[in-house]
This record gives C-alpha cells, structure tokens and sequence, in this order.
C-alpha cells in the first residue's frame, strides 16, 4: 500500500498540477510539476529550471588568469587552495584575491597561523590594511576564528532576507549592504593541532605519533563546502607542497599537499605556484612564477601562466611596493600558445591581433612587440619602449575593451556574471 506524502514533503500536489496547464512551458508535465513543486517547497525564486547556472563572482582584469581559471570571473561560494613550495609567494597570493573583494568596497579579512605575519607586506601589495586580521595558534584556533567569520556573514544574510521578505523596511538589515568577502587561511598546516600541541608541552619533545590534522580538516571542509551556499565569499586557503617518496623507488618524489584530502574534495580549485627563476632589473627584484590549475571544477585541468611577482619602490623612492605584472602574463601566455599551442589556437589569437605579435630585442636588454591592431610596428614599439608590461597594459585596458573581449574569446575563457549588488546567488 502506497504512503500518503506529508504535508510539508517535496512532492507535486494539485496545484502545482494544475499550474502545469496554466504555465506549461512546453517541456514535460512531468517536469512542470517538479518544478512547481520545487520552488513551492524550497519556498526559492532561484531554481534553475531549463537552464545552465552561470557563475557569480568577482572579475579580475588580468585575462591570464582567467585563462588558468577557464571562467571569467573568481567564483563566489567557492573555496580555492593554493600550494606551492616555500618562496613561492603563497601569502601574496592570498592578497591579491583580498584586494579583488577590497576593490569591490568588500571585505578582505586573513586568520594566519605560522607566527611569521607581515603587516608591510600587507601593506605593500593592498595600498592599505586588511579589513580584518586574526592570529591563531592550532588547527581548531583557525577554523574557530573562520567559522566565527563565516557565521556572522551567514547571519546577516538571512536576516536581510527575514527583513525583505516581512517588508520590514524600517529594519537596519533591509538595507544593508551584503558586499563581497574574501577569507584567507594563511596557511592550512602553519600549526599543529591542539592535541599534539599539549602532548609536546607535557613531554617535552615531540614523538611520532597519530596526525589528527587531516580529520579534523576534513569535517570542517565538509562542513563549510556547502556553508557558503548563498554568500558572496571566497575562501582562499594556503598549503604546503611536500615530497610524496615513491614506496616502490621508481622516479622522482611527487608533489603532495599536506592535511588530508578534505581539502581537494571540498575546493573549487586548486592552483600550484613555484618560482622559475628569480628577477633582478634596475627597476624591480622578484620572480618569475607558474601558476597551474592543478585541479579545476568549474572548467579545464592543468592550465597554466607565467607570472612575473614584482618588489620594487613607488615614484617617492621610499614606499615599498608588490605587485604581481598580470600585463605582461598575459604577453607570455600569447607567446606559450604561439610556441606550443595548437594551430587553432594560434590562429583565434592571430585574428584578434590583426597577424602576428613579433619580438625584437630592446638596446639595452629586454624585449619589445608588435601588434597590428593596436598600430605598433617594430619602429614604434622600439621608440615608445612597448615591452611585455606596456602591451598588456594596452590589450587589457579599458579603451580596448572591445580588443579585450575577443581575446577572451580567443583564448577559451568561460563567460560568467560579473557580481553586482543587484545579483542575487
């Protein structure tokens, strides 16, 4: 005998059967149904019905990175893991994606854990301090403070939402702005957990013992995975790379990351960096990077580009400055699929930039370009200085708006929605 569906349970009823002939949208009654009884139920606007969900997120102007992202913009309620080996600028990653919600008159807020913060760097890369930053001392102290982050966030949410939907519009919430957060875990195993840590203060030493960590990691990115559900928040989490010594003795040690698989389940990216070489010019010291989408949700694996990260002094010749030079990443990304990409490829790129981006070698050191569609022959790129820095500069820019949007176009970058206030998620 058949059970009689509750009240309360996800099932069509007669008027969302009756709605079927009223607004059928000419799929099936079937579907007309659940979806009625969908949006009934989950009392939602938002199902998506007869469609592909686009992202919602923040739009970084380099083209690069988008390209390595394979989508247009940073994806909101999405949590992105970056691993590198040391000095390969992992912390300045964490705030370049800050600065994006920053930009977006957002928040930027750092819990770190490895004792070794820097407020100059901080102030280096931004122009001006993080709207929050917190100190932890154990696994459990940043994934409190995170967790403390992220429900507050939570909680003004679904107050705006109890006051739009009462039309209580003398409420403080009715209106309040929900702007972008990005939260960066500085680093994701820059502490032990609380147990080993009493273990060693007892004994006095450390021991080999049973790792809690990845546990521990586990429930709270299985946790927050889907917490972030209907918040315009990006987490950005740092991590290690470390030598995974093959059991067998065959080839070179592997790349892992450390603290569990948590992590690379629940992220929607997860981007390698190392330095390729350092950089030492009159103007700036630094390194060049890869950065490389080892693992990628929301489009294509393995992508990767070349990023100069760049320290240098601003035009007083006091205040330090860094920077990543995402103009001329995106120079060195043309040249790589020039040099290896495939004729396809070549040709997509060639037809945005009017033929070919030809290289000369600058008096002096360095190197200059050509691009016919912005009118830069060999003489005016070798009289005007046009570098890898300066052309970027000028394919990216807002004037060649047009030019920039074919380039994503020619480089296979998933299109995306921009956030606004006015989206909803």
């Amino acid at each position: 005998m058949a059970r009689k569906p509750k009240k309360d349970e996800f099932s069509p009823d007669s008027e969302d059967l009756a709605a079927v002939e009223s607004t059928s949208t000419g799929d099936s009654p079937l579907t007309d149904a659940l979806f009625a009884a969908a949006t009934r139920h989950f009392k939602s606007t938002t199902i998506a019905y007869g469609e592909a969900p686009i992202p919602v997120g923040l739009e970084h102007r380099s083209l690069a990175l988008q390209y390595m992202m394979d989508l247009q913009v940073v994806p909101m309620q999405s949590i992105i893991h970056i691993a590198g080996e040391p000095k390969s600028y992992k912390t300045s990653a964490i705030l370049e994606f800050c600065g994006m919600a920053m930009a977006a008159s957002g928040v930027g807020a750092v819990v770190h854990t490895e004792g070794k913060w820097s407020n100059s760097k901080m102030l280096e890369m931004l122009r001006k301090p993080l709207s929050l930053v917190s100190a932890a001392d154990s696994v459990q102290g940043w994934q409190r403070s995170a967790t403390a982050i992220l429900t507050s966030y939570r909680e003004l949410v679904e107050k705006k939402k109890a006051a739009r939907a009462a039309g209580a519009k003398s409420s403080k919430f009715y209106d309040i702005p929900l702007n972008p957060m990005v939260l960066g875990i500085d680093s994701l195993n820059g502490s032990q957990s609380e147990m080993i840590k009493e273990k060693v203060e007892a004994d006095g030493s450390g021991s080999k013992t049973y790792q809690d960590k990845a546990m521990i990691n586990w429930q709270w990115f299985s946790t927050w995975g889907s917490g972030l559900i209907g918040m315009p928040v990006i987490v950005v989490i740092s991590n290690h790379l470390k030598d995974k010594i093959d059991s067998g003795g065959y080839g070179p040690p592997q790349k892992v990351t450390g603290g569990g698989t948590g992590v690379n389940f629940m992220c929607s990216y997860e981007i390698r960096t190392k330095k390729i070489m350092e950089i030492k010019s009159a103007k700036a010291e630094g390194a060049l990077l890869e950065w490389r989408c080892e693992l990628n949700s929301m489009g294509r694996d393995k992508r990767k580009i070349q990023v100069p990260y760049l320290e240098s002094y601003a035009d007083d010749n006091l205040t330090r400055i860094s920077y990543y030079d995402w103009d001329a990443a995106l120079i060195n990304l043309i040249l790589a699929i020039f040099e290896d990409g495939t004729a396809a490829s070549k040709n997509r790129i060639r037809e945005v930039l009017g033929g070919d981006m030809v290289e000369y070698p600058r008096p002096g050191g360095g190197k200059v370009y050509t691009c016919p569609a912005l009118g830069i022959d060999r003489t005016r790129a070798l009289d005007d200085d046009i570098d890898a820095t300066a052309l970027g500069r000028l394919l990216q820019s807002t004037s060649a708006e047009s030019l920039r949007g074919k380039l994503r176009v020619a480089l296979q970058i998933q299109p995306a929605t921009v956030w606004t206030p006015e989206v909803i998620l």
